[in-house]
């Protein structure tokens, strides 16, 4: 008979084990230990009493779950607890009961604000029949710059890889060191919370689990610290390298940096990819002003690529359109 129960830190081998397994997914189960330990006991946001998910028990194995990742966001100046979810997956001797498991999770954490950044048509088709409280939050059109010889172009269009450096997990545009940087982030964010756009909290926890402290993915934490008016403003930007010579912007910080300063960190970004073999740089994100400061620099050309960020929150949804989201506020990076 199966059995629906809720996920437990005990039972991360399990859902390693399961992960791995599952068909189509190809990957370690110490990976999926790893990714796991990052989305909850190492999450800055985590806590005791988080739901981590639920799984679907038959026949003394798991045959489902769906998981949840605890996320900080601020929310009209206040710091707020949402939920990511993530990793819906049911094998198929037992998809006639898998609408149980996000049925048994929402009953969790229906009271937080939901984010499912990676749902595929299906989802949103099953999301929507559950709750009219979904909103889309649409992305603004990628931005590409491409360099390099014929042979790289030939490459691209072919999706060859193409070897390249691996970027460090934190790179500044100074000598100055990553607690340095900690320590100025930390201060402007402090500063400018209470009139920050909805969207993650940007402290320097957040920018180091991404970048620093990921073990999943090859992700890089770019820091330029501007001195205006004798007070550092930060720069920050992650960056993700997707292994086959192509880097991505996937956010930037903070939202009121003026398209100039924008410019001059993307310049400086340029030089850094040319520098470690990058072919080329995509920028994404769901604020314009990134893509205004690339499109300055004469160098990038616009793609027609896009994804959506899926937001569920019954009070006040259409506040989170007005809101300063990464591209991947969802699971990709993670």
């Amino acid at each position: 008979m199966p059995e629906i129960l809720p996920v437990l830190a005990e039972n991360t081998h399990l859902i390693a084990e399961f992960c791995s397994s599952f068909p189509g997914d190809g990957r370690s189960t110490e990976f999926w230990i790893h990714r796991l330990n990052h989305w909850w006991k190492n999450n800055p946001a985590m806590t005791e009493d988080w739901p981590r998910g639920s799984m679907l028990m038959a026949e003394g194995s798991v045959q489902g779950i769906c998981l949840c990742i605890p996320i900080r966001l601020v929310v009209d100046g206040k710091v707020q607890l949402a939920a990511l979810r993530s990793t819906w997956r049911v094998l198929p001797a037992y998809r006639s009961v898998s609408l149980q498991l996000p049925m048994a999770l929402d009953a969790r954490i229906s009271h937080l604000i939901n984010i499912n950044g990676t749902p595929n048509a299906t989802a949103v088709k099953i999301m929507k029949m559950f709750s009219h409280y979904w909103t889309c939050l649409r992305p603004e059109v990628m931005s590409s710059i491409h360099w390099g010889s014929p042979l790289a172009a030939l490459c691209r269009m072919l999706r060859f890889s193409i070897p390249h450096k691996r970027l460090p997990r934190f790179v500044a545009s100074n000598k100055i060191t990553h607690e340095t940087a900690a320590e100025q982030v930390d201060r402007h964010w402090v500063n400018i919370q209470s009139a920050s756009l909805n969207g993650p909290v940007r402290d320097w926890n957040y920018w180091a689990w991404f970048s620093i402290n990921n073990p999943s993915f090859s992700c890089s934490l770019f820091y330029h610290p501007l001195v205006i008016n004798g007070a550092v403003f930060p720069l920050c930007v992650l960056m993700t390298d997707f292994g086959d010579g192509r880097l991505q912007l996937s956010d930037v910080w903070p939202h009121d940096a003026t398209v100039n300063h924008l410019r001059e960190m993307v310049n400086l970004i340029i030089k850094t990819a040319r520098r470690h073999g990058f072919h080329s740089i995509q920028i994404a994100h769901l604020t314009p002003n990134l893509a205004q400061a690339a499109g300055r620099t004469g160098r990038f050309k616009t793609l027609s690529q896009q994804a959506d960020i899926w937001v569920h929150q019954p009070s006040n949804a259409s506040a989170l359109n007005r809101g300063h989201w990464p591209l991947y506020n969802g699971d990709a990076l993670l």
